[in-house]
């Protein structure tokens, strides 16, 4: 049994690698293209209501009125500038401080808006 021996001028290879880093962005950016385009698209196909005891029901295929199809479509695009803001954000360089931090922040927003809904 011996020891390691440590070579000098030798860098260890990295685990993670350009090409492997800039796949998985092209994933996800086709994760969230997809998520968001079947979000959005169901508004017409799956049209849900809320009754008057705050229970959802399913309804004959209708489409909404226009002020809550207007703030349905103001809800996904900001969802979409959001996700894809932080995964450009993660994949930058130095980013991943920054994106941390982000999730961070929405996370504590995610629990406060929770209890104040309460």
């Amino acid at each position: 049994m011996g020891f390691p021996v440590m070579r000098e001028g030798v860098e260890p290879k990295r685990e993670t690698d350009h090409v492997s880093s800039k796949q998985l962005n092209i994933l996800m950016n086709i994760v969230g293209i997809s998520l968001l385009t079947g979000f959005s698209l169901m508004s017409i196909t799956v049209p849900l209501d809320l009754n008057g005891a705050e229970v959802v029901v399913l309804e004959k295929a209708k489409l909404h009125g226009g002020k809550e199809l207007y703030s349905f479509v103001i809800t996904v695009v900001i969802i979409s500038i959001i996700y894809f803001s932080l995964v450009k954000l993660y994949f930058a360089e130095n980013g991943k401080r920054l994106f941390m931090g982000a999730i961070t922040v929405l996370a504590f927003l995610t629990v406060l808006l929770f209890f104040i809904v309460l």
